[in-house]
């Protein structure tokens, strides 16, 4: 029996070590981008940027299904910010502002505008 207690509390121990019991559970946001028309994106580019910290997470590009993901989120709020292609200036980029909490997950759809007058061309 004490055999089995020391086990038990050295496995718990080596738990709270990394993080790994219930109050370090952590949030996601999970979003899909596209343009008016319900398109997806590819090439996308998106940002996180945590509120209370000002710290900006990883930048990167949305593929051909036009996901993303932020994952391990701590609770709190946060701006996603999301542009177009690079090779696609006339999209309009939009900031969201999003609020994670423990253990949930929040599913956004994006969907970017085009301004014409951004390429430069005429609005008829």
């Amino acid at each position: 029996m004490l055999t089995r207690r020391l086990v038990l509390s050295a496995l718990l121990a080596a738990a709270a070590a990394e993080g790994v019991g219930p109050e370090d559970a952590r949030g996601r946001v999970k979003a899909t981008v596209t343009d008016a028309t319900g398109a997806t994106l590819p090439g996308a580019r998106v940002l996180l940027i945590d509120l209370q910290t000002l710290h900006a997470g990883p930048a990167f590009t949305v593929g051909v299904d036009g996901r993303f993901e932020f994952a391990h989120l701590k609770s709190g709020d946060y701006d996603v910010i999301v542009a177009g292609p690079l090779d696609a200036p006339c999209f309009v980029p939009e900031v969201r502002k999003v609020e994670t909490v423990k253990e949930g997950s929040l599913q956004l759809g994006i969907s970017l505008r085009l301004d014409l007058k951004r390429c430069g061309k005429a609005v008829e």
